[in-house]
This record gives structure tokens, C-alpha cells and sequence, in this order.
């Protein structure tokens, strides 16, 4: 079972269509090692699906932001905003793990590779949606 919580925001064009991820969520991984990651998700949405891309903004690009430099060794401002510099470290992230589809695009099919910034216990730590700590 899954212990949710999100933080709204308002959609934006780049947003409008689709299942966009407009909020933060807070997730719990299971598993042995469990933890509670925060990631993008759409407020309409079950669960964590959805996507965005270059011009989105939001607490969904905030949540990823806050991934890429903490879970990624990034600097990016922490802004919401869905830009170049935001777009060049998804493709780094997502080139570390493989992947060599939806490159600069966050999907739900790419997400599930990607570490996300979490808490275990008292610690922050990297942590993917199967559980696993990597941090």
C-alpha cells in the first residue's frame, strides 16, 4: 500500500494536455529496504503516471530538480522550471542507466530506472521505486 502525499500546483500550457506531472508526490518504495521517495506525478492520476518535458513547470519539475542534484551530483537552480540546463541533466541521468529512448523527456516508463531523493529512517538517500537504497 502506498502512503501518498502531494503538494498542488497549477497546470501550466505545456502541461494542459495528457497526464502531465504537475505535483510532488511522496512515495513509499516497499520492500526491504523502504523508503519515501518524493517524485513528479499528475494530480488526476493514479499513482505516479505521467510525463514532461522542456516548458513544463511545477512542483513535478521541482521534485525532479531536487532528484538530479541530489541523487545525480547536478546544480541546478530550484526553480520548477522545465529549461535546457533541466533537460541536459535528465539525458545525463537517464544516459547513466541505459536508456535510449524519451532522452531529456520524463516519462513513467523511464522513471522506474531513475533514483529518486528519499528518506530512509532519518536519512536522505537515492532510491529507486522497487525499493532498492543506491545511496
Amino acid at each position: 500500500m502506498a502512503a501518498t502525499a502531494a503538494v498542488a500546483a497549477i497546470a501550466t500550457p505545456a502541461q494542459a494536455v495528457g497526464s502531465f506531472c504537475d505535483i510532488a508526490k511522496a512515495t513509499y518504495t516497499g520492500g526491504y529496504n523502504n523508503a519515501n521517495i518524493i517524485m513528479p506525478a499528475n494530480d488526476g492520476a493514479d499513482g505516479i503516471s505521467c510525463s514532461m518535458s522542456r516548458g513544463a513547470s511545477g512542483s513535478g519539475v521541482y521534485a525532479l530538480q531536487q532528484t538530479l542534484n541530489r541523487c545525480y551530483g547536478e546544480s541546478l537552480s530550484l526553480d520548477g522550471q522545465f529549461g535546457p540546463r533541466t533537460q541536459a541533466a535528465l539525458i545525463r541521468a537517464q544516459q547513466r542507466h541505459g536508456a535510449t529512448r524519451d532522452l531529456g523527456r520524463y516519462t513513467d516508463d523511464e522513471a522506474y530506472y531513475l533514483k529518486f531523493m528519499g528518506i530512509r529512517g532519518l536519512r536522505l538517500v537515492c532510491a529507486r521505486m522497487d525499493g532498492a537504497v543506491l545511496q
